[in-house]
């Protein structure tokens, strides 16, 4: 039998696990990514680190719903993730933005590094093969900070309109700011 002390930690772990990150695909809470990006942020402006933003988002994600039902979607969601996790590296914070957008925030990264793993995460996505038989694409997002931001919400929002450019040529890309990049 367990000593009280290990079963104590050992929930106490798993809670905290749980707090903090998404139950559906494993990935951290939004409220871990606004904490991490802020601290980032700091320590890239203090060290003159690059950091780069990146924003996923699952293109057609609701028709995948609406035709094949929400379990598909899950499906789909947790597959995402996993193919997003195991192409970033360790000290890379992948985390679920809201619905089906995921966020990764890459410290110590230059653009063009930064692009080859999105690359590299939008490939593993396309050949993926889902229970569900629907094929999946992706459409990312791609920042890097430069301290001319006035606050962080320029950064995110670089990100974000990163995100729309791609999705607005035709999906299945990845864009840096204004710049196509695959």
């Amino acid at each position: 039998m367990e000593e009280p002390k290990i079963i104590e930690d050992k929930k106490s772990k798993l809670f905290s696990e749980i707090a903090l990150t998404d139950d559906l695909t494993g990935l951290y809470i939004r409220e871990v990514f606004d904490v991490t990006l802020n601290r980032e942020v700091e320590r890239a402006k203090r060290n003159h680190q690059a950091l780069s933003l990146v924003f996923i988002d699952i293109d057609n994600f609701k028709q995948i719903n609406d035709r094949n039902g929400h379990l598909a979607g899950d499906e789909v969601l947790r597959k995402v993730a996993n193919c997003i996790e195991s192409s970033v590296r360790e000290m890379d914070l992948p985390a679920r933005y809201g619905g089906d957008e995921i966020a990764v925030i890459m410290p110590n990264t230059a653009i063009e590094d930064a692009k080859e793993v999105c690359d590299r995460i939008r490939k593993n996505v396309q050949t993926s093969i889902f229970e569900s038989g629907v094929q999946v694409t992706i459409s990312v997002g791609l920042s890097l900070y430069d301290t001319a931001m006035k606050n962080l919400e320029e950064f995110i929002d670089a990100a974000d309109s990163a995100l729309y450019k791609a999705k607005e040529t035709g999906k299945n890309n990845v864009y840096h700011e204004n710049a196509r990049l695959s």
